[in-house]
């Protein structure tokens, strides 16, 4: 089955595009956080180069490994404590979290993330609501 889901994963090139955009642009620093094991993240990466968009790489948090998932708070936790590291300046209100379930959406805000709902139906949404937020005009960038 596994070998299955392989042979038919495929790049969601909305979802590659707005990565994409946002780590062009200096002042942005992105993370990743999955639900995901270890070991399909480590496929998606090696299939779609991942990697190139997160800086950081203590932003990649995979609940397998930090024993934890969305929406759990704790998880927000350990995301917010890896940008703490890297920056003590960060504050929650600064952090963006986008993810396409309500129920993780509503626990980041909950947290105190500015929390987005990403939506694949609207993904123009998704640039204007960002473009608003971060000062960035996303609307031309195929977001």
């Amino acid at each position: 089955m596994k070998k299955n889901v392989r042979a038919r994963f495929v790049a969601y090139q909305p979802t590659l595009n707005v990565v994409s955009t946002l780590s062009s642009h200096p002042q942005f620093t992105l993370g990743v956080c999955s639900n995901n094991s270890t070991e399909w993240w480590d496929f998606a990466d090696k299939s779609l180069g991942l990697s190139q968009y997160f800086k950081d790489k203590s932003l990649v948090i995979i609940s397998q490994e930090v024993e934890c998932a969305k929406p759990d708070a704790a998880i927000f936790q350990v995301l917010f404590d890896r940008i703490l590291a890297s920056d003590k300046t960060a504050s929650k209100d600064k952090v963006i979290f986008i993810d396409d379930k309500k129920a993780n959406i509503d626990a980041a805000s909950q947290f105190g993330l500015i929390a987005i709902h990403y939506d694949s139906r609207k993904q123009s949404d998704l640039a204007e609501k960002l473009s608003a937020i971060v000062n960035v005009d996303l609307t031309n960038n195929n977001l």
